[in-house]
């Protein structure tokens, strides 16, 4: 369980929003424990992440439900579960026309200012915010880099000019959620991030600025961030690029807490940062180096892992899964229209409703399910089944009805989905992982004669000691005694938070040898110490099957 302590996420007071965050669609409300099992199993490898229901206006319309469904699905998997941790239910993207729903069920508020974004301020505005903050006209040292930043006044008038009013409109939602719940109950996030271009540094410092005169308190950020963060495939843009975005946002939020009183905890948000691989390890590296958090909102992603755990299911359910991707090709530009900032789909690549009616289980899963080394996966269909979900609202209790049938496969997807290709290796990563660690704390006998049972077992965990065995003792095998022998170890990537990020730790860079170990004895007696140990040790680990939580075995080559 995690070690953090549990708050009542309705009622609580001063609401503080944790380190890592990780934001769950559940677009039918049938998934919530399935997701939750996931932050419990990555609490045990010691990734701390607190789930964050969340679903917009727009989905609640399309599927036909009420803001009140997300809190009781997400209350009954905690008490199912028996979660001591806190989550949240997030209103995600509202706006003064849209946030009174969401009011007595939400505890986490995603102000959505974009399109306030460009709006003219009242007059004179821009030059008081100018007045008010004289700082940003000299130069701005940012932590971890030394050249600071210079703004102009003609520069800061014209970000002044395009995000005063934005900023403006997060305080009018903001103050209307206060009088309804009261201050310090709920997790304020200002998301400005469906723009057409993302917001420099000299921008996010000034957008700070103006949301502190606003007194919004706000606990994350959502800007527009170089690149498409197209609806449930990976990232497409400069990834190097990325990451200096990324990083120059990090250390001018930890600039702006510090000058203008802002939340201690603000953090940046990913938005559709479900699937996006490609960055992941740009993320963590300088979440690692700036002692930062994130929030990272998935985008439908658990609504796909229910598509292929029908397809997977087979028979009728595989049917009904291929119906809907028949039905959503007949309507892909009414589909596509509301999203089409987000997706980009080459219709030429989309199978022919015939072909997929067609396909057995495994082509209708390699097909849709996210791996871009499958000869058979599809980004096409995937992002258009991602915005077909209204066709499977359509079906009604038919596809709910479904869902239930095929509970437990569905579940195990979903389960899968987030844990292993978001928040940590693969277990056969992990077992890796877990070899390479151990090989460095190898142990050998001791070099005595005196006869007598012993205390400990060998590396490989396979021989008791018994009378006249000698104990063994830690030892450290220097890698140039395996000369080209055995396989390499090689390190994998984590997922976008990883045991390695969690605990505040650098991954293992995988070029760097393991230098200046030693041991007693000859080459070949050290020769022989490791090999032993690398058969017994790495042929048990690789071929055991792993089993999570309630006997479910999570693989990602399968």
């Amino acid at each position: 369980m995690p070690s953090f302590s549990a708050s009542d996420s309705v009622t609580g007071q001063d609401l503080r929003l944790a380190k890592y965050s990780f934001g769950v669609g559940d677009r039918f409300a049938h998934q919530a424990a399935a997701q939750l099992r996931a932050c419990m199993l990555a609490a045990k490898d010691g990734i701390e992440v607190v789930p964050v229901w969340n679903k917009s206006n727009r989905e609640h319309l399309i599927v036909g439900s009420k803001p009140g469904d997300v809190r009781r699905a997400a209350g009954a998997a905690v008490q199912e579960l028996g979660w001591s941790g806190p989550f949240h239910v997030d209103a995600d993207h509202i706006n003064l026309q849209t946030v009174d729903s969401f009011l007595e069920s939400s505890d986490y508020y995603t102000l959505d200012v974009a399109s306030a974004i460009g709006r003219p301020a009242a007059a004179g505005a821009a030059e008081s915010f100018l007045a008010r903050h004289p700082e940003v006209l000299n130069p701005v040292t940012l932590p971890g880099f030394e050249i600071p930043l210079n703004i102009s006044r003609d520069a800061a008038g014209q970000t002044a000019a395009k995000y005063l009013f934005a900023a403006q409109e997060a305080g009018r939602v903001y103050r209307r959620i206060e009088a309804a719940k009261g201050k310090g109950r709920f997790i304020t996030e200002v998301s400005m991030d469906e723009t057409d271009a993302p917001q420099t540094p000299e921008e996010l410092l000034l957008i700070l600025a103006a949301l502190a005169d606003e007194c919004v308190p706000a606990q994350t950020i959502a800007p527009k961030f170089t690149g498409r963060f197209n609806k449930g495939v990976d990232y497409v843009g400069d990834c190097n690029r990325f990451e200096s975005e990324f990083r120059n946002d990090l250390a001018v939020i930890a600039h702006a807490v510090r000058v203008y009183d802002l939340p201690c905890n603000l953090k940046l948000s990913v938005h559709s940062g479900s699937d996006k691989f490609s960055i992941y390890p740009a993320i963590r590296r300088s979440l690692r180096d700036f002692d930062a958090g994130v929030h990272v909102k998935t985008a439908g992603t658990t609504w796909l892992e229910e598509l292929i755990g029908l397809a997977e299911a087979g028979g009728e359910a595989l049917a009904l899964a291929e119906e809907i991707y028949a039905q959503a090709y007949a309507h892909r530009e009414e589909l596509c229209a509301p999203y089409s900032a987000v997706i980009d789909i080459d219709v030429s690549g989309l199978p022919s409703p015939q072909a997929v009616l067609s396909w057995s289980s495994g082509e209708f899963t390699a097909a849709l399910r996210h791996d871009p080394k499958c000869p058979g996966f599809n980004p096409n269909l995937r992002q258009l089944l991602h915005v077909g979900y209204k066709i499977a609202a359509a079906l009604g209790d038919r596809y709910l009805n479904m869902l239930d049938d095929c509970k437990e496969i569905i579940a195990r997807n979903v389960t899968a989905n987030l844990l292993e290709r978001h928040l940590r290796q693969s277990p056969a990563k992990r077992r890796l992982r877990d070899t390479r660690d151990t090989v460095r704390r190898r142990s050998r006998r001791l070099s005595g004669n005196a006869p007598g049972p012993a205390t400990e077992r060998d590396p490989a965990g396979v021989r008791q000691e018994g009378p006249g065995r000698k104990p063994w003792e830690p030892c450290q095998i220097r890698m140039s005694a395996l000369k080209g022998r055995c396989r390499p170890l090689r390190h994998f990537q984590a997922g976008i938070l990883g045991v390695d990020a969690a605990r505040g730790r650098a991954p293992a860079c995988p070029a760097r040898p393991l230098q200046g170990w030693s041991v007693g004895g000859s080459r070949g007696a050290r020769m022989r110490v490791f090999v032993r140990f690398y058969q017994v040790h790495w042929n048990f680990l690789a071929r055991r099957p792993r089993s999570q939580g309630g006997g479910a075995s999570f693989s990602t080559g399968k």
